[in-house]
C-alpha cells in the first residue's frame, strides 16, 4: 500500500447568525443580497461551502467528490436535514481556482449544534487519464463539534480534508478514501458570498481546533486514521481490510485484534460498559492488552488498563473489561458532551505495540 501524494482538501461548513447576514456577511450576487429580510428572528443561517488547496497530485487530475445529503444535530431538535440535493465537486478545479463554493444555505435556531453528517454518495478519482471510484469505509461523515449559533454574531465551522493522509491505494491499485480531517470552529466571523457562490471568511476568534480520522470501520473520531504504513486491501465483499505489521519479530509473532464486542450500543451515567477483546496469533505468546481512552476533550479519563492474556498456537483467546461510563452527564465535573467517543485497544509483546484498533461507545 502506499498513500497517493496529495496535500491539503478543505471542505468547510459555515454557521452565520441571521442578524449579521447584512452586515458581516455580504453579497455580490443580487439573489443573495435580500437574505437577512428572509430570516426568521432568533435563528441563523448555516452556508456550507468547499473548497480545496491540494498541491503535488502527480498523476491525478481530478478528484471528485459527490454529497447528497448534510445534516446538522442539536440536543433539544435532533437531526435536521440542511440538503438532500446531490451535488458534484472537483476538488482540484477548485484549488486552481483558490476559492471557496457554497454547499447549501439553511436557517438555523439559535444555540447549541454538537453533530454533523455529510453524506459523501461517491468519489471518482481521475488518475492517468482514467476513472477510479474510490471506496469509503463509510458514506456518512458524522463528527462531534460543540458549537453555537448566537444572535448578533457570525459563527463558523470548517472542516479541511488531509488528501494525502486520506487517500490510500491497494495492491492491485484501487483506492480507499478514508477521510482526515481538522476541524475548527469560529464566532464573531465576518462572512463574504460573492458571485458564483464563491466565500471568504475574515477575522473571527478560534474556539475549537482538533483533528478527526475515519478508519476502516467508518469511525470518526480524534485519534484514528488508517495510517501510512499499513498493509490494505477491499475483500470480495466489499468489506476494508487492514494488517498493521508488528515491531516485535523475535518470537515470530503475527497476532492482531481479531475483534471487539461491546454489551450494548448506547450508554447514560453510571452503567456498566463491558467489553470483549478478541485476538488471535500463529504462535504461543504471553501478551498484554491495553485499554484507554477519554469521556471528553476536557480529558476525562473513562478507562486505563492493562490486562495479561495467553493465546494458544493458531488459536483465539479473549480478555474481557469493565468499563464505568461517566458518574454524570453535561454540566458537571465530567464535564463529557453526549455523542461517541473512542476507546484505543493495544496489544504488547514484550513491551511493543504490534497491533492497535479503536472502539466507539456512545454516551447519551
Amino acid at each position: 500500500m502506499f498513500t497517493l501524494a496529495f496535500s491539503a482538501i478543505v471542505l468547510s461548513i459555515f454557521i452565520v447568525s441571521a442578524v449579521f447576514i447584512s452586515g458581516c456577511v455580504g453579497s455580490t450576487n443580487q439573489n443573495q443580497s435580500n437574505l437577512a429580510s428572509e430570516i426568521p428572528i432568533n435563528t441563523g443561517t448555516a452556508v456550507f461551502t468547499i473548497t480545496d488547496a491540494a498541491m503535488n497530485m502527480g498523476a491525478v487530475s481530478s478528484v471528485n467528490i459527490t454529497i447528497n445529503k448534510i445534516e446538522i444535530n442539536s440536543k433539544n431538535k435532533g437531526w435536521i436535514v440542511l440538503s438532500n440535493e446531490v451535488q458534484t465537486y472537483d476538488l482540484l478545479e477548485l484549488k486552481a481556482e483558490n476559492t471557496s463554493k457554497l454547499l447549501v444555505i439553511a436557517n438555523l435556531s439559535d444555540g447549541l449544534y454538537n453533530q454533523v453528517r455529510l453524506h459523501i454518495s461517491k468519489v471518482i478519482i481521475i488518475k492517468n487519464g482514467a476513472p477510479i471510484e474510490a471506496k469509503l469505509p463509510s458514506n456518512v461523515l458524522k463528527m462531534n463539534i460543540n458549537f453555537k449559533v448566537i444572535e448578533n454574531k457570525t459563527s463558523t465551522v470548517s472542516f479541511d480534508f488531509i488528501a494525502d493522509e486520506s487517500l490510500h491505494t491497494t495492491g492491485d491499485g484501487k483506492i480507499i478514501m478514508a477521510p482526515v480531517i481538522k476541524v475548527e470552529t469560529r464566532t464573531s466571523v465576518n462572512v463574504q458570498i460573492k458571485g458564483q457562490n464563491k466565500v471568504e471568511i475574515q477575522d473571527g476568534k478560534v474556539e475549537e481546533n482538533f483533528e478527526v480520522g475515519m478508519n476502516e470501520k467508518g469511525d470518526v473520531d480524534v485519534g484514528i486514521k488508517i495510517k501510512a504504513n499499513t498493509e490494505i486491501s477491499i475483500s470480495e465483499n466489499g468489506k476494508i481490510e487492514v494488517f498493521r505489521k508488528g515491531k516485535v519479530n523475535n518470537i515470530g509473532t503475527q497476532l492482531s485484534i481479531k475483534n471487539i464486542t461491546l454489551n450494548k450500543q448506547k450508554y447514560t451515567a453510571n452503567e456498566k460498559i463491558n467489553i470483549e477483546v478478541y485476538l488471535k496469533l500463529n504462535k504461543n505468546a504471553d501478551i498484554q492488552v491495553h485499554i484507554y481512552g477519554i469521556a471528553s476533550r476536557q480529558g476525562s479519563n473513562l478507562i486505563d488498563e492493562t490486562k495479561n492474556v495467553s493465546v494458544s498456537t493458531e488459536g483465539q483467546s479473549s480478555v474481557k473489561f469493565d468499563v464505568n461510563a461517566p458518574t454524570c452527564t453535561h454540566g458537571c465535573g465530567a464535564r463529557y458532551f453526549p455523542g461517541l467517543y473512542l476507546l484505543n485497544a493495544e496489544v504488547i509483546v514484550n513491551g511493543e505495540v504490534v497491533d492497535k484498533t479503536t472502539i466507539n461507545v456512545e454516551l447519551y
